[in-house]
């Protein structure tokens, strides 16, 4: 009986992880792509997240008329899907065991610092389920915040208390006021307030 609800209760929650999936990019939405000669192309876009050992984000490409088309990150720069837009960040690591040279990111917040909302698909236990059943495992989508200050190359992934007070908070430096704030906050609050701090910087700076 435990072992049924343990496998009913992954069942679950591997559908939730489908549902959640599907609503990044399964169904092909209404968008377009920028090339990196500057030419715009319109269409249909259907993205996929890969694991941190895969090679990142999957587009396929459907031009009116033509035959659906993968593209590579040779060929897109930045496209827009929807309501959202997407761009191409580089070496950057969202985890201590993730890195990638180039991936796209949704863009969140632009200004004096650009803030990004980068996706991919972890594997992880979901445990132990009972004699002779053994381990299961489960792709869950992830989401990292990826930021870069105007001016500066390097993109800089937020994902836990040392990123967040080494990374983060030396970016904010010159704005006292909400240096001071963000540093007093407990690392999981300045985490989930990270897009409200990169709101009130870009406006300071624009003052």
């Amino acid at each position: 009986m435990k072992a049924f609800l343990v496998l009913s209760f992954f069942i679950v929650s591997t559908l939730s992880y489908g549902q959640q999936f599907q609503r990044f990019g399964q169904t092909p939405l209404e968008g377009y792509y920028w090339d990196f000669q500057g030419n715009k192309h319109e269409g249909k876009l259907q993205v996929y997240c890969t694991t941190q050992m895969g090679a990142g984000t999957t587009i396929k490409f459907l031009e009116t008329g033509n035959k659906k088309q993968k593209l590579t990150k040779k060929q897109v720069k930045s496209f827009v899907m929807g309501s959202d837009s997407f761009a191409l960040i580089q070496n950057f690591s969202p985890s201590k065991l993730a890195y990638y040279s180039a991936d796209f990111a949704k863009v969140v917040k632009v200004g004096a610092i650009n803030l990004y909302l980068h996706k991919r698909r972890v594997t992880q236990s979901t445990g132990y389920y009972g004699a002779g059943m053994g381990t299961g495992f489960a792709n869950i989508l992830t989401e990292t915040y990826v930021v870069r200050k105007n001016g500066r190359y390097s993109y800089i992934a937020i994902f836990n208390k040392k990123s967040f007070t080494d990374s983060f908070l030396p970016l904010i430096a010159d704005f006292p006021v909400l240096h001071a704030k963000a540093s007093a906050m407990k690392p999981r609050k300045g985490l989930s307030s990270l897009w409200s701090l990169i709101r009130e910087y870009n406006d300071f700076k624009i003052e």
